[in-house]
């Protein structure tokens, strides 16, 4: 360590321990002294910022399990929503095929038939008829 703009003091210490000291030390008394006094003052200073770190990383962590739990929400309400809709398409599918069925043997089918189908199979009765519409199905009145 330089000694400039150091100044001298004197300090009380057993004896036996100033005695000891060099055995464990590399380096002078003084240096030891100045490296200790050094980690304590700095230490504070690091335990600070280090604490203040751990907080801000506990508020990232909630905030992200947070994240977490309302991206798993999302997955399971799109997954319910997935299978209502393979279900009711699986619904609209049998309806237009007994539909198509029909058109197929008749060449043409009623509205009365395509409202019993529909309720038959719980599917709104303007859906098939779009459907029929879509498929190029004629429908009498």
């Amino acid at each position: 360590m330089v000694k400039q703009n150091k100044i001298r003091r004197n300090i009380t210490i057993d004896p036996y321990l100033w005695e000891q000291l060099p055995k464990y030390i590399s380096g002078t008394r003084s240096s030891f002294i100045e490296m200790c006094i050094n980690k304590q003052i700095y230490c504070n200073d690091d335990v600070d910022e280090l604490e203040r770190q751990i907080e801000e990383l506990e508020i990232q962590k909630r905030n992200i399990e947070t994240e977490i739990l309302i991206k798993q929400n999302k997955i399971k309400e799109l997954k319910e929503i997935r299978e209502l809709n393979n279900k009711n398409r699986l619904v609209l599918e049998k309806a237009m095929h007994t539909i198509r069925l029909v058109y197929e043997n008749e060449s043409y089918i009623d509205t009365h038939r395509i409202r019993f189908i529909a309720n038959r199979h719980n599917i709104d009765f303007n859906i098939l008829l779009e459907q029929c519409k879509k498929e190029n199905i004629i429908v009498n009145k």
